[in-house]
């Protein structure tokens, strides 16, 4: 008999989501930014539609058709762009939001939020150290963020096809393709910022991504059709990608690595200290 996969395995971004706004001390610069970059998408698919839209002569079935290619072609570009500026847009803007969750999940000793009653904010405000989350350094994060980049790109490509064709054939199809395909994307880079934040160097995250990769999946359902109904009222898009990458760092907390089953929120054990040689005893 086929097992069902535990909800937390499913609903993590769902999750994220609901934290992210419940706490509106998070909010100032992740919404400001997403802000931004829902003018910058919305401008390239605007202009995609705008140079692919029917000549006025154009009438009839002819015209439904071409007008359907430039919607489905527009909402390919607007995941190519996405595909390609996603990585520089977490990392600047949401990989701060993703140290307040880890705090949050620390100081309230879970790995996910309830949904519940409203929860207090206390120890979420302001910034949070990075010695705390382990980070490694600038250069050795960038490179291993790199290399997962490199790992993922057929993946990122093959949705980039798949919404391009049939954005083509189906255009209605081609939109709800391309939510599913920004929300898988969007789980893999939002899982990547809570492992770098965990100290885990480009070949841990890779092995965690594959051990993880059918939970990534399935909580790229939840993200896609979170994506979905959030776009439809347009301002909601913005809380979208924000709350996955909450739900991520405070999913990835309860996962162990592939190398020797810790938990990822472990800190590194601190060294015993050593024993002071010579001198006596105090009394």
């Amino acid at each position: 008999m086929t097992m069902l996969p535990p909800m937390e395995d499913v609903l993590w971004p769902l999750r994220g989501v609901l934290l992210f706004l419940r706490s509106p001390r998070w909010w100032i610069r992740p919404i400001l930014g997403m802000l931004l970059a829902l003018a910058a998408y919305i401008g390239i698919g605007l202009g995609v539609a705008w140079s692919l839209w029917p000549a006025p002569e154009t009438t009839g079935l002819w015209w439904w058709m071409y007008a359907g290619i430039a919607i489905g072609l527009a909402v390919a570009a607007v995941l190519a762009a996405w595909v390609l500026t996603l990585p520089i847009l977490m990392s600047f803007l949401l990989e701060d939001l993703a140290r307040k969750a880890n705090a949050y999940a620390k100081d309230h000793a879970q790995a996910l939020p309830s949904l519940g009653a409203l929860e207090s904010f206390a120890g979420v405000e302001g910034g949070v150290d990075r010695a705390a989350s382990h980070e490694l350094p600038m250069m050795p994060g960038l490179l291993a963020s790199l290399k997962v980049l490199g790992w993922t790109m057929p993946t990122r490509l093959g949705w980039m096809g798949i919404s391009l064709v049939s954005g083509l054939i189906v255009p209605p199809l081609g939109v709800v393709i391309s939510a599913l395909g920004m929300g898988h994307i969007a789980c893999i880079d939002a899982t990547d910022i809570a492992l770098g934040l965990r100290g885990f160097n480009g070949h841990d995250r890779l092995a965690a991504l594959k051990t993880h990769r059918n939970e990534i999946r399935q909580a790229a359902l939840t993200a896609g059709l979170l994506h979905l109904g959030l776009s439809a009222t347009i301002i909601g898009w913005v809380l979208w990608l924000p709350g996955i990458v909450v739900g991520a760092a405070l999913r990835t907390r309860s996962w162990t690595d592939a190398g020797g089953g810790q938990p990822l929120a472990a800190a590194p054990p601190s060294p015993a200290p050593a024993p002071v040689s010579g001198g006596s005893d105090g009394a």
